[in-house]
């Protein structure tokens, strides 16, 4: 018998619906969410320059994603997708910090723009029948976020992205998958809390505390992963940090309230607006029998980036897609 004192009726409904399933061997349904420009970005910087089209240009950054796009429908073989894109369009987020994420790398030299390949994938996502979503002015994050949360009643829900910042999200519906080579990472709670000290609740507090390079946001100075993470071990939260400041040390408490509008806006950056309305029916049901045995070469043949014979010589590059390396 299932006990429901004292549980909110999110968690009861979790709990009842996973005893359930543990009862009667039920398989959740799953859907993928994948962050686009992030993907894309990743294998662009880190794929090698060896995949050229046939017209000589560069598609490497397209090859990994639309592979590593593969690999992970083949591996959980989700029910429905879709690819969620930033857009050129500054978010809200730069009028709350106006250098945030002003540490990008900027591509101007030929080749050396990602979004040059960007027509390869929208190619390639039509052709798998795939939706992809931009919306100008917000975040793939708060698109993913939104989505997440429309979904996790009815769906086991994994995200694709190397972005951390998805980790505030993870729950007992909703996962986290970071790919590094062969290497893949799904965090769920647990692995949250014993990778970083928190709980997944608490990670946007965290990320405040410590701030993000990546992002080009600052944190406190002095207050590094360890400290941050002790901190709300202690008192849950940064509100409940701030109304017992004076059981810190002096000097702690002092950096705190020094750098509270700091804190403040960190937070706005970093939380994930997950409230957006998005539409359920713009979510792919995956086409099986079209995909889960499809190769990114073959996708590339189809849309006539590669010609076959090319395909064949190059059969013998190692490809970190599907190598690992």
């Amino acid at each position: 018998m299932l006990c429901c004192l004292g549980m909110t009726d999110e968690l009861v409904f979790l709990l009842r619906e996973r005893y359930t399933q543990e009862k009667i061997g039920f398989t959740v349904k799953k859907a993928l969410l994948i962050d686009g420009h992030n993907i894309l970005f990743k294998y662009f910087l880190g794929m090698p320059r060896v995949f050229t089209s046939v017209d000589g240009r560069a598609v490497h950054g397209a090859y990994g994603m639309i592979g590593a796009l593969l690999k992970t429908i083949q591996r959980f073989q989700p029910e429905r997708v879709v690819v969620c894109f930033d857009t050129a369009v500054p978010s809200e987020r730069v009028e709350l910090l106006s250098t945030y994420k002003a540490n990008r790398p900027q591509f101007f030299a030929e080749g050396e723009n990602p979004f040059e390949q960007i027509d390869i994938v929208y190619d390639s996502l039509r052709y798998l029948s795939l939706s992809y979503l931009s919306i100008e002015g917000v975040e793939a994050d708060d698109l993913i976020g939104s989505y997440a949360r429309l979904l996790e009643r009815d769906y086991e829900v994994i995200i694709l992205s190397a972005d951390r910042d998805y980790l505030q999200l993870v729950n007992e519906r909703i996962s986290l998958c970071v790919q590094r080579g062969k290497n893949e990472t799904l965090f769920t709670p647990e692995l949250v809390k014993e990778q970083f000290g928190v709980e997944p609740d608490q990670f946007v507090d965290y990320k405040a505390l410590i701030g993000d390079s990546s992002d080009n946001i600052k944190g406190v100075p002095g207050i590094g992963p360890k400290t941050a993470a002790q901190l709300l071990q202690q008192y849950g939260s940064l509100e409940q940090v701030y109304l017992r400041l004076a059981e810190l040390k002096p000097k702690m408490a002092a950096t705190l309230q020094e750098y509270e509008q700091r804190l403040q806006i960190n937070r706005r950056i970093v939380a994930i607006q997950d409230q957006y309305p998005v539409d359920q029916l713009l979510l792919t049901e995956l086409d099986s029998q079209k995909i889960l045995h499809l190769s990114v070469r073959q996708v590339f043949i189809q849309l006539g980036v590669f010609q076959e014979k090319i395909v064949a010589q190059k059969m013998v590059v190692k490809d970190p897609v599907e190598e690992g390396k």
